[in-house]
């Protein structure tokens, strides 16, 4: 059991475009979702394929999105998220990082603001969620 931990403090942080660029947290998350990168298959199976068998290489790799939910507060970097989408197409990429706790690592991308909403329950609190785009090749990094 070395290392392991709960994922209490992790932060979805949003940079601001400076330099050197300056990262916030978007308020009071409470479910960053799983980051998942999925190859596409690129068939090369030919007549003289061994066995019967079919042939695969890597094609690209899309690095999807990073889906997230919270408890609205109407906080200002919630409400950054909602100004975001609201910009229209076009919009310029920003920069994304998922730190988690300790020393485990920073998951660093560029995207967009794919999806937004708000979720106003009757007898529980109001919830907004959203999804980032990512576009390009993120990166992962553990501090030693």
């Amino acid at each position: 059991m070395a290392g392991e931990a709960i994922g209490l403090g992790t932060e979805l942080q949003v940079g601001d475009g400076g330099s050197p660029e300056t990262f916030t947290p978007i308020a009071r998350l409470t479910s960053i979702g799983e980051i998942s990168l999925d190859a596409d298959d690129v068939d090369v199976t030919a007549y003289d394929s061994p066995d019967g068998f079919r042939e695969y290489i890597r094609g690209l790799v899309d690095a999807g999105e990073i889906p997230f939910t919270g408890i609205w507060t109407a906080d200002t970097t919630q409400q950054a998220v909602f100004t975001d989408i609201l910009g229209g197409p076009g919009q310029a990429n920003k920069n994304y990082k998922i730190v988690f706790p300790g020393s485990l690592g920073e998951f660093a991308c560029s995207g967009y603001i794919k999806s937004v909403g708000l979720n106003p329950q009757l007898d529980n609190r109001i919830e907004f969620s959203g999804a980032i785009k990512i576009s390009g090749k993120p990166t992962f990094t553990v501090a030693p």
